[in-house]
C-alpha cells in the first residue's frame, strides 16, 4: 500500500453536520455536558454545533465566563447525534476548539486546563468521543513528528542534504502511519455503528496520508453501509455515502490519458472570471497538474512547483493547475497563500464531479501530465525532484 508520507499534513478536516428540526423533543430527551476548565477564570467557554451552513458554520448554542473554579454544565436538546465544539476565548477564527460527539440523553464529563486547551483533555461519558480523542492523541504524535522533521528539511540547505534526511526519516513516519491506518480499520471492524468512524474515515476524502478511498474502499462502503443503517436519517451520513459512491464512480472509469498520447484540450474560467484552454499554451512545456485546496499531499507539493517553476519558466516551462475545490473562496485562498499566481489556474469548482479530472481519468490527487509544445504527453506524476530531474534532461540545467 503505497502512501504519500513525508511531511504529513497537520490539519484536520472536520465532517459538518447538518441541522434537523423535523422531530419532537421533550426535556427528557435533555444532554448534559460538563467538567472543569482549570485556570480559565475570566474566559468565555463556548458549546457550539457544527453545521453544514456556509454563513454559520457553527452554531453557538451557549455560553458561559468561568470563575476561579472552572466549573461549567451546559443542557440542552438535539433530535439527531452530532459533532459539537467546546470553545475557549474569544475571535470569529478562534480554532480553541475540542471537537465531541453527543445525542440526546448523553451525560458528558469533559475537563481541561487552559494552558494545554484544547490539545490535553479528558472525556467520560461518550464512547464515540473517547475514540476521537485517542485517535487525535495518536496524530498529534506523528504531527510532532512531522513538525520536527520538517524544520530539519527546511534548514537543509541542497538536495541532496534534503534528500538524505528523507530517505533516514521514510521509514519512521512509514511505520507511524501504518500503525495509524492498523488503528483505524481495527476501529471500524470492531464497531461498525460508531459515529466517530464517520470522523476518523473522512480524512481520506480530503487527501490524508491514512486511509485512501481508492485503496481503500471495502472501509469506505463498510462504514457508509453501517452508519445509513443505523443513521438512515442523518444528513451527515448521506453526505459521507454521497462522496464514497463518486469514489466509486470515478474508479469505474476509463483509465485515463497515458505518455505518447496527445492531451485533450480543456477550456474552462480562471478565478478571475476569463475562460483559458489548455491549446492556448501550446508550444511550451506545460505541467497539467490536478490539485485542491482541501488536499494535503497537494498543498505539500506545490512549493516544489514553485520553484521548479522558478528554475525553468524563463526556458518554455509553465504550469496549469486545475483545482478540485467547490467554492471559489477556498480556491483563491490557497492560490494566494501557497504563493501559486505566476503560472495558470482553471476549474468548473464540481470537486470530485470536475469535469476535465474525468477526463483524464483522475482518481486521485495531486496528479500531473508532462505536456510537450506539440501536445503529447511526455510524463505523469512527477513529483518533487522527479519533476526537476525530467525537465532538466530536456531543457537542460
Amino acid at each position: 500500500m503505497k502512501r504519500n508520507l513525508f511531511l504529513l499534513l497537520s490539519a484536520i478536516i472536520l465532517f459538518s453536520c447538518f441541522e434537523n428540526n423535523d422531530e419532537v423533543i421533550t426535556d427528557k430527551d435533555s444532554y448534559k455536558i460538563s467538567g472543569v476548565i482549570s485556570d480559565a477564570a475570566g474566559q468565555n467557554l463556548y458549546l457550539k454545533r457544527i453545521t453544514n451552513k456556509k454563513n454559520e458554520p457553527f452554531k453557538n448554542l451557549d455560553t458561559i465566563k468561568l470563575d476561579e473554579t472552572g466549573a461549567y454544565s451546559f443542557t440542552g436538546n438535539n433530535n439527531t447525534i452530532a459533532y459539537y465544539y467546546l470553545t475557549l476565548g474569544e475571535g470569529q477564527n478562534n480554532r480553541n476548539n475540542i471537537i465531541f460527539i453527543m445525542k440526546n440523553k448523553d451525560n458528558i464529563t469533559l475537563n481541561s486546563k487552559s494552558s494545554s486547551f484544547p490539545d490535553l483533555y479528558t472525556v467520560e461519558g461518550s464512547k464515540d468521543s473517547k475514540t476521537i480523542l485517542d485517535f487525535n492523541n495518536e496524530f498529534a504524535k506523528i504531527r510532532k513528528l512531522n513538525d520536527s522533521v520538517g524544520a530539519i528539511y527546511t534548514a537543509a540547505s541542497t538536495q541532496k542534504e534534503k534528500d538524505s534526511i528523507k530517505k533516514e526519516y521514510d521509514p519512521v513516519f512509514v511505520a507511524a502511519v501504518e500503525k495509524q491506518v492498523t488503528s483505524i480499520k481495527k476501529q471500524i471492524d470492531e464497531n461498525p455503528t460508531s459515529f466517530a468512524n464517520l470522523y476518523i474515515i473522512s480524512l481520506g476524502l480530503a487527501g490524508s496520508t491514512f486511509l485512501n478511498p481508492n485503496e481503500d474502499l471495502e472501509y469506505f462502503k463498510k462504514t457508509a453501509n453501517s452508519l445509513t443503517k443505523t443513521y438512515p436519517n442523518s444528513e451527515n451520513v448521506k453526505s459521507f455515502v454521497a462522496q464514497v459512491k463518486q469514489v466509486e464512480k470515478t474508479k469505474s472509469m476509463p483509465a485515463g490519458i497515458d505518455i505518447g498520447d496527445l492531451a485533450p484540450d480543456i477550456e474552462y474560467p480562471t478565478p478571475d472570471g476569463k475562460i483559458l484552454s489548455l491549446s492556448s499554451l501550446q508550444g511550451q512545456y506545460v505541467l497539467l497538474d490536478f490539485w485542491a485546496s482541501w488536499c494535503g499531499p497537494c498543498r505539500r507539493e506545490n512549493p516544489n512547483l514553485v520553484e521548479t517553476y522558478n528554475k525553468f519558466s524563463s526556458k518554455g516551462f509553465t504550469i496549469l493547475q486545475v483545482s478540485l475545490d467547490q467554492t471559489d473562496a477556498a480556491w483563491k485562498e490557497a492560490i494566494a497563500s501557497d504563493k501559486l499566481s505566476k503560472w495558470h489556474h482553471i476549474s468548473d469548482l464540481k470537486y470530485w464531479n470536475s469535469a476535465p479530472a474525468q477526463l483524464y481519468g483522475v482518481r486521485s490527487i495531486p496528479s500531473s501530465y508532462l505536456i510537450g509544445p506539440k501536445g503529447k504527453i511526455l510524463g505523469k506524476n512527477l513529483q518533487g525532484a522527479a519533476l526537476g530531474a525530467k525537465l532538466q534532461e530536456i531543457l537542460g540545467s
